[in-house]
């Protein structure tokens, strides 16, 4: 089982939410170079949110031939994180809450659509689907993220991470 090429649909802009702040990469891969998990970002031309597609491989299984729940968990942490980090915001995961709606068979080719429902001063609430190929719901998640002031952020890359 090899990860697929995801390309961009009509109307959709790739997207590395992670580089445009400080980091050289997310958790979850994006160049299939993983057996686990691949996710690819895009930013629609019109509307806020942001879309990703993810690739559940033979090495995220849980369940017999099923994706594990903590897959999916991490998968919903990074992309949800991800549109925070979009809109400008270096964020870190204060609370996550998952709904498990449908098992996910390995192989399967996912999207998430996230959205940012609120951005305040210190927190930002986003909100997200994880449908299967199908447009079957396979699991909803918030984020409540912290965001990290800037000289903090800065020092702590310095320092290699934060104190």
């Amino acid at each position: 089982m090899r990860p697929p090429t995801f390309k961009a649909k009509k109307g959709w802009i790739p997207v590395d939410p992670f580089r445009q702040i400080a980091t050289e990469r997310g958790f979850i891969p994006s160049d299939g170079s993983d057996r686990r998990l691949m996710i690819r970002y895009f930013k629609r031309k019109s509307g806020p949110g942001l879309t990703a597609r993810v690739w559940f491989g033979p090495d995220s299984e849980g369940p017999p031939r099923h994706a594990h729940g903590g897959a999916v968990a991490a998968v919903l942490d990074e992309v949800l994180g991800a549109a925070a980090w979009v809109m400008g915001l270096a964020v870190m995961t204060a609370r996550l809450t998952v709904k498990f709606r449908k098992a996910v068979p390995l192989g399967t080719k996912a999207v998430v659509e996230t959205h940012v429902r609120r951005a305040g001063k210190l927190r930002v609430v986003v909100s997200g689907k994880l449908t299967d190929e199908s447009g079957r719901v396979c699991a909803e998640g918030e984020g409540l993220f912290l965001k990290v002031p800037d000289a903090l952020w800065r020092r702590g890359k310095a320092k290699g991470g934060l104190p």
